[in-house]
């Protein structure tokens, strides 16, 4: 059988783990091991920091092992989902690259990717085409779609908006695909809404552990994403032999 020493100082009884777990009996080990969670918990919740430091305050190392179970039934049922959910919020919807082409030109490279915007663009209805050609600017807003489900699985279709973005200079350009908008009520199709916020309210239906539609709806659209932007590189690699454009030398 382990024995701990000083008495009383293991890190678990033999209440709650078996005989062949690993023990720490170390008090000022231990000690450490609990003021570390007992700040991890304190950034959750401000009620459980000043419960915890008084807790560690109070009671003396060897009695730290009671303590702990304390900390670890009571932490966890003050810490609800939605605290440990905003720990792991996603990311935007967005695609950008930038890429360098030494040379390539400016007026080329500009030229090639309007040809894209007002030809081949085809996330349509396309609106706001916005171009600057001192600047080697192009902006334009495409059209998609992405589905939902209902409590029953049937898909929701629902119109998404976004932003193509490009800039040019004498040696490459970059590019984004961002800004999206959902358009949350097909009735109201002029009313949007930025999809970040709309993914926030899928989190919070009371429905989603079953339909998943935060999760669903952000594949969709970071699928869509990486379309249209393959869709342009695609484009600028197929540039004519004299111009290269898009090619790296190896």
């Amino acid at each position: 059988m382990s024995q701990c020493y000083p008495k009383n100082s293991c890190f678990y009884s033999s209440f709650f783990l078996p005989r062949q777990a690993t023990v720490v009996s170390d008090p000022t080990l231990l000690y450490l091991i609990i003021f570390i969670m007992a700040r991890v918990l304190s950034n959750r919740l401000p009620l459980w920091r000043s419960f915890s430091s008084s807790v560690l305050l109070l009671f003396p190392i060897h009695d730290m092992k009671k303590v702990l179970l304390s900390l670890l039934v009571g932490g966890t049922l003050l810490l609800p989902s939605k605290v440990w959910a905003q720990a792991e919020e996603p990311a935007p919807v967005e695609y950008s690259e930038r890429v360098p082409m030494p040379g390539a030109g400016r007026t080329v490279l500009y030229g090639r990717a309007l040809d894209w915007a007002q030809n081949k663009f085809t996330y349509t209805p396309k609106s706001g085409l916005s171009t600057v050609e001192a600047a080697a600017t192009i902006r334009v807003t495409g059209t998609g779609q992405v589905k939902q489900v209902d409590n029953r699985g049937k898909d929701e279709p629902l119109t998404v908006l976004f932003t193509f973005s490009f800039q040019a200079t004498d040696n490459g350009y970059s590019y984004q695909v961002s800004s999206f908008q959902i358009v949350a009520d097909p009735k109201q199709p002029s009313q949007t809404m930025e999809f970040e916020a709309y993914r926030a309210q899928r989190r919070e239906d009371k429905n989603n552990d079953k339909t998943h539609n935060d999760r669903r709806i952000t594949a969709q659209a970071n699928s869509l994403a990486s379309e249209a932007a393959m869709s342009f590189r695609s484009y600028m690699n197929s540039q004519p032999a004299e111009g290269n454009i898009g090619l790296v030398e190896n």
